[in-house]
C-alpha cells in the first residue's frame, strides 16, 4: 500500500550546540517542493500570458474601428504581453476599413472630377491627410504605416484612370468636332448652292462674284472630303459611315439647286409634284416640261427645269440619293397640301372659338355630332390657351375651369372633352383616377358632377342637352346617393357603376328593396314592384312605362356594395323619389303646343316630345313663329299654335337628330294645307332658316366693316364690282376649276351630274343600234373615249397622236405619253384636288389674286380688300361658287345630241338651242356649230312647234350625225359653256341686287338654278315668265329684315310652284315637268311643297 512519508517529529529538548546531523529528509523534501513550485509558476505565467494575448487579440478584433463610414478611435488598454499582437490585428482592421472607405471616396471623387486629374489628386490627398491627422490626434500613430501605402496606391490608380480617360475623351471630342464640322459644312452646302443658283439666274453683273461663290463651294467640298478620309485613317469612323457622309454631300449639292426651283412655286403643290416627276423621268417629254411651266403660271422657266434634270448626271446620284431627294420634293408637295389643310383647320377652330367666347354672333343650331363636338373642343382649347381633354378638365386651375364653364354652358352641344366625361359608363375607371388618392378622387368626381349641373340645364333649370336622357338620370341618381351617404361622392359613383351579374339577381334585388321601402307593397312581379314605387312619385301614370328603367336601376343600386368598406348604398324612399321626380322633370316638359296621345283627357301636358330641349335662348319663340307662319301661308287654318292647333309628334322621334311633327286640331285630327294634304314638317326646315340667318348676318356684318373702311377713304360705297363677297367671276378662269383646252384627251369633268350620256339618245324609227348605222355612227361613238374626244386612227391628227401615244423619236420609239405622265402623278391628281372644297382646293388662291390684283383700283382700296379678304373668306366664296356650279350641274343631264326639252330642243347640259349665243358657238367644234345654227333658226321661226315636230327635227339631226360624221357635243365643251352661263347669271344678279352676294349660298344657288333652267330674262317677262316670283325675290334680297326676307323667299318658292287662280292653286307647267327640281329649289327658299306626290321620284322632260 502507498503511504504518505511522514516527517520526523521535532522535540523541544535542549541539545548541545554544534554540527549535528539532521538528516531527517526535510531538506530534500523542501528542495523538491521549491523546485516544483518554480516549475508550476513558470507554467502558470505562460498560461496567463497566452490568455492575456488571446484576450487582447479578441478584443482587438471586436473593437469598433468604423461606424457609418467614419473611423472610431477607442483606447484598448491592452496588456503588456498582448499589445504587439493586438496592435497588429487592430492595424490590419483599420487599414482594411480605411481601404474600403478610401476606395468609395476615390470612386466618388473620380466621378466628380472625371476629366480633371489635378482636382482629383488635390481632393484625394486632402482625404489621406485628414485620416493621418485623425490617427495622430487620437494618439494612434502606430497604425499609420499600415494604411498609408494601401490608400496611396488606390489614389494613384484612380488618378491614372482619369488621365487615360481624359486623353481618350480629348481624342473622341476632336474626332466628333471634326465630324460635326463635316456635317455642318455639308448642310451649309445646301445654302451655298441655293444662293449661287439664285444669283446665277438673276439679272446681275459680276461674273467674278459668281466665280467666287463657286470657288467657295468647291473648297468646302474638298475640305469635307479630306476630313472624311482623315477620320477613316485614324479609326474614328468606318467605311459605311464615310460612304453615308459622301452621299449626304452629293444630296446637299442637289437639294440646294432643287429647293431654289421649288421655292419659286410657293404653295403650288401640283407644280411641285411635276418637279418630282421630272426627277424620276429618264427622259422627260416636252409635254411634261410644258405642263410644269404652264401650271406654275410661269414661275419656273425651261432653264430651271434643265438644271434640275442635269443634277443626276452631274453629281452621279445613286438610286438611294434619288429616293431621298424625290421624297423631299414629295413632302414639299404634301406640305403645301397640309398647309392648306392646317389653314382650314385653324380657321375652323377660330370660328368655334369665336362662337364660344361670344365674339362671333351665332343664332343657328349646332348639331350634336362628333365633328361639331371636336370643333367646339378645339375652339375651347384655343380660348383657354391649352389643350383641353377629359383629364385636363379635372385638373386645370379653378379660374381656367370657371372660364371653360362660362363658354360652354350657353351652347346646346358640349365639346368632346365634356361629352366623353358624361358618356363614359364608369367614370371611376378613368386613367386620371387610377393612381389618385381618395381625396383627389373626391375632387375630380365632384368636378364632373359640377360640370354636368352647369352645362346640362338652362338658367331656369330646364334640361337642354339632346342625346343625354340616360345621363340626366345617372347624375340625378349619383347626386342623390352622395347626399344620402354623407356626401361621399366617390362611393356614389362606385355604386352607379355596379350592376348584378344576371337578371334573376336583378329581379330579386328589386323585390327586396321595394319590400324594405314599402312593406305592404305588391311584389308578386317586377312590374308590380316598380309600379308600387312610381305610385309614390310625381310621375303620371301614362308615363310609367318610360320611367320604369330608371326606377329599376335605382332599386338595384340600393342593394349594391361599393367603396372601400364594401358598404351598401344608404338612401331611403325619399331619396329615391327625389331622383325619379328630378329625372321626370328633366325629360318631360310642360308644353301646351304638343298633342301627346298619352295625355289625352288629362290636365297635365308634360311630354317628352317638346322641341324646347332643342331650341333655347329665344330660338323656341322663333320656332313657334315659324310654325304659325307656315300654317298661315300654306292653309286656311286660323288661330295660333297651342290654341287652335297643335304639334302631333312622330313617335319615331328620338332624343337625337331632327324632330317631325304633324299639325292637328284639339281633337288630334290632322289639318290640311291648300293642296288637301296633311300639314307636316321637320325641324330641319326651321334649322335651315336659322342657318341662313346666321350666315347672312355674318356676311353683312363683314361687308359693313368693309364699307366703313372705304368711307374713311371717301371712296364710293361700295365701289363698282368691289363688294367683299362679290367676286368678279368674269376675271376668274373657270377652266382652272374644270379643265384646260377643249382638245385635251385627259379631260374628266369635275362637275357632279346624275347622268352623263356618252352615246346619243335616239327615239322613233331611227335606231343607231341597227346594222344600217352601226358601221358608221355607232362605231364612232363606241370609239369615243370617256372624255368625249374621238380616237383618231393612225397619225393623221398629230396633236392627238402625240398626246395619246407620246412623241415619235428618230429610233422609232416614243416618249412617255401625257396620259402616262398624269398616271405618274397619281390618278386624276389635279382633278381630284379641285373637285373638293375647303383650303385643300387651290382655287381660293386664284380667286384671291383675281380680287386683290384688279386693274384700276387704288392701293388703299386694295389694302383694305386684302386685309378683309382673308383665306377663310376666300374659301367661303370659293366653296359657294363650287356649290352653285355643281347644284345646277346635278340637275342637268349631259347629252351628246339634241333632245326634246318641254317646248324646245336642248343639247349638252340643258342648253336651249333657241338661245345659243355666239360665245357658245365659239367653244364648239366647227362641224357642230354648222349643224346647230340651222336648227336654232328653225326653232326661233317656229315658237309654237308641236312635240311631234320637235321629235322629227331631233331625229333628223341625229340621222345626219350618223351620215355626216358629226361627233356631237363634247363634254368638256359643254362644261365650258355651262360654267360661262352660270357666271353670266351670277353677274346679272350681282348687278341687279347689291345684297345678292351676302345671301346664304343655298338661296343663291336656288335663284341661279331657276334662271338657268327657265332663262333669266324670261323670268321677268310679265306674260311668259314668273313676274310674281321675281317681285318676291326682289323684295327678299333688298330688305334688311331677316323675318321679312324669309317670308318673301317663301312666297317666291310658292310662286314658282303654283299659279293662284279663281278656283284655287294650280301647279305651274315647270312644276309639272320637273317636280323634284322645283320642289328642291323651293325648299331651299324656305317653301316646302306638300302635295302628296312624294312617290314621284323622277322629273319629266
Amino acid at each position: 500500500m502507498v503511504e504518505f512519508v511522514k516527517s520526523k517529529q521535532t522535540t523541544f529538548r535542549n541539545k548541545p550546540v554544534g554540527v549535528v546531523s539532521a538528516d531527517t529528509g526535510a531538506v530534500q523534501l523542501g528542495n523538491a517542493v521549491a523546485e516544483f513550485g518554480n516549475s508550476m509558476q513558470k507554467i502558470f505565467w505562460e498560461e496567463a500570458k497566452q490568455d492575456a494575448i488571446k484576450d487582447d487579440v479578441k478584443r482587438a478584433k471586436t473593437l469598433a474601428v468604423a461606424d457609418n463610414g467614419k473611423l472610431v478611435f477607442e483606447k484598448a488598454n491592452f496588456t503588456q504581453v498582448g499589445t504587439p499582437y493586438a496592435e497588429k490585428v487592430l492595424a490590419e482592421r483599420y487599414s482594411n476599413a480605411i481601404g474600403v472607405m478610401a476606395k468609395q471616396e476615390f470612386a466618388k471623387l473620380q466621378a466628380e472630377n472625371q476629366y480633371d486629374q489635378d482636382a482629383f489628386d488635390l481632393a484625394a490627398n486632402q482625404y489621406i491627410d485628414a485620416h493621418i491627422k485623425s490617427f495622430k490626434d487620437n494618439g494612434m500613430d502606430q497604425y499609420i504605416p499600415d494604411f498609408i501605402t494601401k490608400i496611396t496606391n488606390q489614389r494613384v490608380l484612380h488618378s491614372n484612370k482619369i488621365l487615360n480617360d481624359t486623353i481618350a475623351r480629348d481624342e473622341r471630342v476632336a474626332a466628333q468636332n471634326t465630324l460635326l464640322t463635316i456635317e455642318d459644312n455639308i448642310s451649309n452646302l445646301i445654302g451655298l448652292t441655293y444662293a449661287k443658283d439664285n444669283f446665277e439666274f438673276s439679272e446681275v453683273d459680276g461674273p467674278e462674284v459668281l466665280a467666287e461663290m463657286q470657288k467657295g463651294i468647291d473648297e468646302t467640298v474638298l475640305d469635307v472630303t479630306n476630313k472624311i478620309n482623315s477620320l477613316v485613317q485614324d479609326g474614328h469612323i468606318k467605311a459605311p459611315k464615310a460612304a453615308d457622309l459622301e452621299a449626304e454631300l452629293r444630296r446637299s449639292l442637289a437639294l440646294g439647286t432643287i429647293r431654289q426651283v421649288v421655292d419659286k412655286l410657293g404653295e403650288n403643290g401640283t407644280a411641285i409634284k411635276g418637279i418630282e416627276q421630272l426627277m424620276q423621268s429618264r427622259r422627260p417629254s416636252q409635254k411634261l416640261i410644258d405642263t410644269i411651266i404652264d401650271i406654275s403660271n410661269g414661275a419656273v422657266k425651261l432653264s430651271d427645269l434643265q438644271k434640275v434634270y442635269d443634277l443626276k448626271e452631274q453629281l452621279n446620284l445613286s438610286r438611294t440619293d434619288m429616293g431621298i431627294i424625290t421624297r423631299e420634293i414629295s413632302n414639299r408637295s404634301g406640305d403645301a397640301d397640309k398647309l392648306a389643310t392646317a389653314l382650314g383647320d385653324e380657321y375652323t377652330t377660330n370660328s368655334y372659338a369665336n362662337i364660344l367666347n361670344g365674339s362671333q354672333p351665332f343664332n343657328g343650331i349646332l348639331k350634336n355630332e362628333q365633328k361639331v363636338r371636336d370643333g367646339l373642343n378645339a375652339g375651347l382649347s384655343k380660348n383657354l390657351g391649352t389643350t383641353v381633354d377629359s383629364f385636363s378638365l379635372l385638373t386645370m386651375p379653378k379660374e381656367q375651369y370657371d372660364m371653360a364653364l362660362r363658354m360652354v354652358r350657353s351652347r346646346e352641344v358640349v365639346p368632346t372633352s365634356f361629352h366623353d366625361l358624361f358618356k363614359i359608363p364608369d367614370v371611376t375607371t378613368l386613367t386620371a383616377l387610377s393612381g389618385a388618392t381618395r381625396q383627389q378622387k373626391t375632387q375630380y368626381l365632384s368636378r364632373v358632377l359640377d360640370m354636368w349641373k352647369n352645362v346640362a340645364y338652362t338658367k331656369d333649370g330646364r334640361a337642354k342637352l339632346q342625346g343625354y336622357n340616360d345621363e340626366y338620370f345617372k347624375f340625378n341618381a349619383i347626386d342623390a346617393v352622395a347626399r344620402a351617404n354623407g356626401g361621399d361622392i366617390v362611393d356614389a359613383f362606385n355604386y352607379f357603376s355596379r350592376i348584378p351579374a344576371n337578371e334573376k339577381d336583378l329581379n330579386e334585388n328589386i323585390k327586396l328593396v321595394v319590400q324594405e321601402f314599402i312593406p305592404d307593397a305588391v311584389t308578386t312581379s317586377v312590374d308590380k314592384s316598380l309600379e308600387s314605387i312610381l305610385a309614390k312619385t310625381e310621375v303620371k301614370q301614362q308615363h310609367w312605362n318610360q320611367m320604369k328603367p330608371y326606377v329599376t336601376k335605382l332599386l338595384v343600386f340600393k342593394r349594391l356594395k361599393g367603396g372601400t368598406d364594401e358598404k351598401m348604398a344608404e338612401f331611403n324612399l325619399e331619396n329615391l323619389k327625389d331622383v325619379i321626380n328630378g329625372t321626370y322633370d328633366n325629360l318631360y316638359i310642360e308644353d301646351d303646343t304638343i298633342y301627346d296621345v298619352q295625355n289625352i283627357g288629362l290636365k297635365d301636358q308634360r311630354t317628352r316630345f317638346s322641341p324646347q330641349r332643342k331650341y333655347i335662348d329665344g330660338n323656341y319663340d322663333k320656332f313657334k313663329l315659324y310654325v304659325n307662319n307656315m300654317v298661315a301661308e300654306t292653309s286656311n287654318v286660323q288661330g295660333m299654335l297651342g290654341d287652335e292647333y297643335f304639334l302631333l309628334p312622330d313617335y319615331r322621334n328620338s332624343q337625337f337628330g331632327d324632330q317631325a311633327y304633324t299639325i292637328v286640331n284639339a281633337d288630334g285630327i290632322p289639318l290640311l294645307n291648300n293642296e288637301g294634304v296633311e300639314m307636316y314638317f321637320n325641324t330641319k326646315e326651321f334649322d335651315q332658316q336659322l342657318r341662313y340667318d346666321a350666315e347672312e348676318t355674318r356676311k353683312r356684318s363683314l361687308q359693313q366693316v368693309y364699307n366703313s373702311r372705304l368711307k374713311r377713304l371717301n371712296a364710293k360705297v361700295p365701289p363698282p364690282d368691289l363688294q367683299l363677297y362679290k367676286p368678279n367671276v368674269q376675271n376668274i378662269n373657270f377652266s382652272d376649276f374644270i379643265g384646260n383646252s377643249r382638245v385635251d384627251p385627259t379631260y374628266n369633268t369635275t362637275l357632279k351630274s346624275i347622268k352623263n350620256f356618252d352615246e346619243p339618245i335616239v327615239t322613233g324609227e331611227y335606231d343607231l343600234g341597227s346594222q344600217a348605222f352601226k358601221s358608221k355612227t355607232q362605231q364612232e361613238f363606241v370609239d369615243y373615249d370617256k372624255f368625249g374626244v374621238a380616237q383618231q386612227q393612225g397619225s393623221e391628227n398629230r396633236v392627238l397622236d402625240v398626246l395619246q401615244k407620246g412623241s415619235l423619236k428618230e429610233d422609232g420609239t416614243r416618249d412617255k405619253s401625257f396620259s402616262e405622265y398624269v398616271d405618274g402623278l397619281g390618278e386624276s391628281y389635279l382633278e381630284q384636288k379641285i373637285k373638293g372644297k375647303g383650303f385643300e382646293n387651290p382655287s381660293w388662291q386664284l380667286l384671291t389674286r383675281a380680287e386683290t390684283l384688279r386693274q384700276g383700283i387704288t392701293d388703299a382700296v386694295k389694302d383694305i380688300k386684302t386685309a378683309l379678304l382673308t383665306p377663310d373668306v376666300a374659301v367661303e366664296i370659293q366653296d359657294g361658287l363650287i356649290d352653285i356650279i355643281n347644284y345646277t350641274s346635278e340637275k342637268e343631264n349631259f347629252r351628246v345630241a339634241p333632245y326634246v326639252d318641254a317646248d324646245t330642243l336642248s343639247i349638252g347640259r340643258g342648253f336651249n338651242i333657241r338661245y345659243l349665243t355666239d360665245s357658245d358657238y365659239e367653244k364648239m367644234p366647227n362641224e357642230l356649230e354648222t349643224a346647230l345654227r340651222p336648227l336654232q333658226s328653225w326653232l326661233n321661226s317656229n315658237p309654237n312647234a308641236t312635240r311631234s315636230q320637235l321629235v322629227e327635227k331631233m331625229n333628223d339631226f341625229k340621222r345626219n350625225m350618223g351620215l355626216g360624221g358629226i361627233q356631237g357635243m363634247v363634254q368638256q365643251v359643254a362644261d365650258l359653256i355651262y360654267t360661262d352661263k352660270i357666271k353670266d347669271i351670277y353677274e346679272k344678279y350681282n348687278e341687279e341686287f347689291e345684297n345678292f352676294s351676302t345671301l346664304a349660298v343655298d338661296r343663291q344657288k336656288a335663284l341661279i338654278d331657276f334662271s338657268y333652267q327657265f332663262g333669266h330674262e324670261r323670268l321677268k317677262d310679265p306674260n311668259r315668265g314668273f313676274p310674281k316670283y321675281y317681285a318676291a325675290i326682289t323684295k327678299a334680297i333688298n330688305t334688311d329684315d331677316q323675318d321679312l326676307r324669309a317670308y318673301y323667299f317663301r312666297q317666291a318658292g310658292f310662286h314658282q310652284a303654283y299659279n293662284i287662280g279663281e278656283f284655287g292653286n294650280t301647279k305651274t307647267l315647270i312644276h309639272n315637268q320637273t317636280r323634284n327640281r322645283v320642289g328642291d329649289r323651293a325648299g331651299l327658299l324656305g317653301f316646302h311643297i306638300r302635295d302628296g306626290s312624294d312617290f314621284m321620284t323622277e322629273d319629266i322632260s
